[in-house]
């Protein structure tokens, strides 16, 4: 839990996201071993507690990949931490998602069957750009 929760908060500061990141995977990695040995004689508070946690590293990760402008990796992460979880700050990360999702896909096209080729570090600063201007 301490993991998640630190790389959300170093996530939510803009900066370091590559450590978040892998904070972040260490803490999902932990939670998904915890709950794949989990048996129907163990299902406790304990292990529902654990499920949760899995739900909020999923969250975690999928908005530091957002952040990071990977956004074909955030969006199953925070889609099924969404469906499984309901939670409403959940739902403000996929709704941010699937809003920069739909402005990307309407790119002013340079011919009828081509969106213009976009650089790695130009798609980032797009998606810094959009979210700057959604936290506004």
């Amino acid at each position: 839990m301490v993991l998640n929760n630190a790389a959300y908060t170093l996530s939510e500061t803009g900066m370091d996201l590559p450590i978040a990141e892998d904070a972040s995977r260490k803490s999902v990695a932990n939670y998904e071993e915890k709950s794949a040995v989990v048996t129907t004689e163990e299902a406790n508070s304990n292990a529902f507690s654990d499920a949760q946690m899995l739900l909020a590293g999923w969250d975690t990760l999928g908005w530091i990949l957002f952040q990071e402008g990977k956004l074909d990796q955030a969006r199953p992460l925070i889609s099924a931490a969404w469906r499984a979880s309901q939670r409403a700050e959940i739902a403000d990360h996929l709704g941010k998602l699937t809003k920069l999702r739909a402005t990307w896909t309407t790119l002013p096209q340079t011919t009828p069957s081509h969106r213009p080729r976009l650089t790695r570090t130009q798609r980032r600063r797009i998606a810094g750009t959009l979210l700057k201007a959604s936290r506004a």
